[in-house]
């Protein structure tokens, strides 16, 4: 009898950390009808100066909802096709990957020029993450790389959301159009799948940022391919097209060498894959979450109270002995 008002206790004690893990668990909530915008300042970090007459594209591909003071993205249609999750904004293969597949399908972006004080404003912009690529016709002497900027940004120290949001490109010059220096860069394939894998993909080698050659990678070739006598005067690079179906794909580059990496994350053999096969909405924290302090402090509580009721229940056996 002892032994299950024991259990009856714990079970309601289980009950009740739950219900108040669920009561302070976030979530993700639509921001309010503010929209944003992206300043950019073209400056040529040479002479300081501002540059103007330079075009860039603007992509809308994520929406934003808030949580806590983080933010959840959530690919817009048709982005969440391009199998690559948005960990990180700093890896510089998510805007490579997310140019090539909005250039391949002719996804719309908005255009505009810097002014004479090297600025341009995308204004009336609603919460979300926009990629933002130069118009490398107007760049002849340099390069910008493709980056990805978030509106709102939550400021940690005001406590408040930032919807107008300021940004400086990286300026790359080019080398010299008189060298004659060359490089390589060597494209290598691997799987992480338990299952059976596509018997080819498909890689593109990017000059400044733009599609030149396309490869098929398969076992003939050993899954490498190394493209040589490239030339120094332009910025080199190597992304996958089309990722088949139920794959995500990360890179990681090391000097010279790419290596594309294909995981299925629905991969046990017990477990079928969801319909909704789009990729999850990632969390970019940008501030810090309040929620694990009341769970943290149920769980305490809930150990306590264990802990309690089963010295109780030891002194009561050894009275009764």
């Amino acid at each position: 009898m002892k032994t299950k008002r024991f259990f009856a206790s714990l079970l309601f004690l289980i009950m009740t950390a739950t219900m108040c893990f669920h009561a302070f668990s976030p979530v993700a909530s639509a921001f309010s009808d503010e929209t944003g915008s992206i300043s950019l300042t073209i400056t040529d970090s040479q002479t300081d100066e501002t540059v103007e007459n330079v075009a860039f594209h603007l992509y809308h591909v994520a929406t934003a909802r808030k949580l806590g003071t983080g933010i959840t993205y959530k690919y817009n249609d048709p982005y969440d096709e391009c199998n690559m999750q948005m960990r990180s904004f700093q890896n510089e293969h998510l805007p490579l990957h997310l140019l090539v597949f909005a250039v391949e399908r002719s996804l719309n972006y908005t255009r505009l020029v810097s002014d004479a004080n090297g600025n341009i404003v995308f204004d009336n912009l609603t919460p979300g993450a926009y990629l933002i690529v130069p118009d490398y016709e107007t760049t002849p002497h340099f390069t910008i790389s493709p980056f990805i900027v978030s509106t709102p940004l939550y400021d940690e120290v005001s406590g408040e959301w930032v919807f107008d949001i300021n940004a400086t490109p990286k300026i790359e010059y080019r080398v010299p159009t008189d060298t004659q220096e060359m490089t390589y860069i060597t494209v290598k394939k691997q799987w992480e799948s338990k299952t059976e894998n596509p018997d080819s993909v498909t890689v593109s080698l990017l000059r400044d940022f733009r599609k030149v050659e396309t490869v098929t990678l398969s076992e003939e070739n050993n899954w490498s391919y190394r493209w040589d006598n490239l030339s120094k005067k332009y910025a080199w690079n190597v992304i996958e097209e089309n990722v088949p179906d139920g794959y995500i794909v990360s890179y990681d580059t090391s000097s010279n060498t790419v290596v594309i990496t294909n995981e299925k994350p629905f991969d046990d053999e017990t477990t079928t894959k969801p319909e909704d096969t789009t990729i999850p909405d990632e969390l970019i924290e940008t501030g810090q979450l309040n929620w694990p302090v009341p769970v943290l402090a149920t769980a305490g509580l809930l150990l306590f109270s264990l802990g309690w009721a089963m010295l109780n229940l030891g002194k009561k056996t050894n009275e009764e002995q």
